[in-house]
């Protein structure tokens, strides 16, 4: 099983969601409880940044910061993208079992990976 890196989860990212990863052990902080919501993504990906979190989404645009941060060689620890409507099971499992060139850790340095895509 990974280590329990810090999550960041914008508001699109269900309640049950994130009750069931906190219930589970993962240090999860909630965009609506930092900014309110509605708050731009690029305001959302900094502060993840500056927090050495792990953005989480399913806001397929909001990938287009992460990549561009890329080009421009700005640090960030990572983004998970994950299709609306998963289930909390779906969700676990998906984090948990990854294959081999893609596990999910707690990275030691920002880039050990940049994206993770957990789309069905």
């Amino acid at each position: 099983m990974p280590s329990r890196f810090p999550l960041f989860t914008d508001e699109i990212i269900a309640g049950p969601l994130i009750k069931a990863l906190v219930a589970r052990g993962w240090d999860v902080e909630r965009a609506v409880d930092v900014f309110g919501e509605k708050t731009d993504d690029e305001v959302l990906f900094a502060h993840t940044a500056e927090q050495g979190r792990i953005f989480v989404t399913a806001d397929q645009p909001a990938e287009a910061i992460a990549i561009r941060w890329l080009r421009e060689g700005r640090t960030f620890h990572g983004m998970i993208r994950c299709p609306q409507g998963i289930t909390v099971a779906e969700l676990l499992t998906r984090l948990r079992l990854r294959p081999t060139s893609h596990v999910l850790k707690a990275p030691a340095e920002p880039y050990d990976w940049a994206f993770a895509h957990l789309d069905r």
